[in-house]
């Protein structure tokens, strides 16, 4: 741990210290980081880094693709002109301490799971109002089938993987991020991401490929 992510754990060390007002010493022990190790400067941080413009340059990545990790970064780093492997990039995305963990939503440690009612029938014949949603869906899927048209069978969402994938980047990286203001900012903000989604972002799907660029070298 002592080199893991060394920017962020000198910047902790100095915000401990101004906080609780407390000595170098103390801060780094409370940190966990040696003081040899602190009053070192960075490697980044010296005119003669070889690095120095690749970090610049991933530090703004970073600013502006604040949702996506490092493998996308080394993509558009070679893109971009920069010989590098993955392996440093991974590694300068570690000492510039520019980790984008994804917002996940709080769940409670043990929630109980519910099963959906099976449909019954009262006593006189009649259906409860309960069995309601069940008979909805049998008749969707008739009517689906009459039209010659895909649906997906009741209770078994695990058949829709795509579109629950874009949902959840859709969510992870332009409604999470964002504030909508009204209904044209919303349609603004998300025309702009689809348009990046569509053409620039790398889909590892696709062998870290733009849609836009896979379908133009697409031949099947």
């Amino acid at each position: 741990m002592e080199t893991f992510r060394p920017r962020l754990r000198r910047a902790a060390v100095i915000h401990v210290m101004r906080v609780f007002d407390i000595s170098e010493r103390l801060a780094c022990r409370l940190v966990g980081l040696a003081r040899s190790a602190f009053r070192r400067p960075l490697k980044g941080d010296t005119a003669d880094d070889p690095d120095r413009a690749l970090r610049a340059w991933l530090r703004a990545w970073a600013r502006k693709h604040a949702r996506r990790g490092y493998r996308r970064a080394y993509i558009d780093a070679r893109n971009d002109g920069w010989v590098v492997n993955h392996k440093k990039i991974q590694r300068l995305w570690g000492e510039e301490g520019v980790f984008n963990h994804r917002r996940r939503p709080h769940r409670p440690a043990r929630c109980p799971r519910h099963r959906a009612p099976y449909a019954k029938s009262t006593p006189h014949g009649q259906r409860t109002s309960v069995d309601s949603p069940v008979f909805i869906s049998k008749a969707l899927r008739e009517w689906a089938i009459e039209v010659d048209l895909v649906f997906i069978p009741p209770g078994q969402p695990w058949r829709n993987g795509f579109i629950e994938s874009f949902n959840g980047r859709l969510r992870d990286e332009c409604s999470s991020v964002n504030q909508f203001y009204s209904l044209s900012h919303a349609k603004g903000l998300i025309g702009i991401w689809k348009e990046d989604y569509n053409t620039t972002r790398p889909h590892s799907s696709l062998g870290y490929l733009a849609p836009a660029v896979y379908a133009q070298k697409c031949t099947h």
